[in-house]
């Protein structure tokens, strides 16, 4: 489960300098349970920032497993201090 929190959000692009954000809310569905030779592979993060304004973006992640099968899906809610 930790792994699907490791990257950060995708609205940090928006700013041209550090800034402070703080995760309002997270979801992690778990779609495909991995087994141990999966567990060993690599994965993919395919990750988009839905929309932002006002302070706040959300954003949706795909996490993709080495055999190409989806493993999970997060929503994140952020909110932009900059």
């Amino acid at each position: 489960v930790m792994i699907g929190d490791v990257i950060p959000p995708s609205a940090i692009a928006l700013f041209n300098s550090p800034i402070m954000l703080s995760s309002m809310n997270w979801t992690l569905e778990l779609v495909t349970p991995l087994d141990a030779e999966t567990r060993a592979g690599w994965l993919r993060f395919d990750s988009e920032l839905t929309t932002a304004g006002d302070g706040y973006g959300w954003e949706n992640t795909s996490i993709w497993s080495c055999r190409g099968e989806l493993v999970a899906l997060s929503r994140q809610c952020v909110a932009l201090f900059g």
